[in-house]
């Protein structure tokens, strides 16, 4: 698909390249709904933290649409409200990467903690 897009547009090529435009961004999105409806299901993750995944996957998605809806008028479509919306973009990502990363490692420190019946940062005074 990669080649496609990389072709030059003309008439003959124009929907093959938007199709595999739009494939390239919903694969990523229909396999992180799938990892999220596959850690909530399985229910590994503490029920603190349960509904993280899915926090994280709509500060990636959201935005990603708002976009769409946002540009499509002619008055948002200027070159200063595209590069600063882009910034949001990346920010909210970054936002969801990263917090969903230490909020692994924090459930998993708990969860281990728990099982081992060994505090993971004990008291002060003991």
């Amino acid at each position: 698909m990669i080649p496609a897009l990389g072709a030059p547009v003309d008439d003959a090529n124009e929907d093959a390249r938007a199709i595999v435009g739009i494939v390239i961004e919903l694969v990523p999105v229909v396999l992180a709904v799938v990892a999220v409806v596959q850690v909530w299901r399985a229910g590994v993750v503490p029920r603190a933290f349960g509904w993280i995944p899915a926090i994280a996957l709509a500060l990636c998605v959201v935005p990603a649409l708002v976009q769409y809806a946002v540009f499509a008028t002619p008055a948002f479509a200027t070159g200063d409200a595209i590069l600063a919306y882009g910034s949001v973009l990346i920010l909210c990502r970054t936002v969801a990467l990263v917090g969903l990363g230490v909020v692994a490692i924090v459930a998993g420190l708990q969860a281990r903690a728990a099982a081992s019946g060994v505090p993971v940062y004990p008291p002060a005074d003991a």
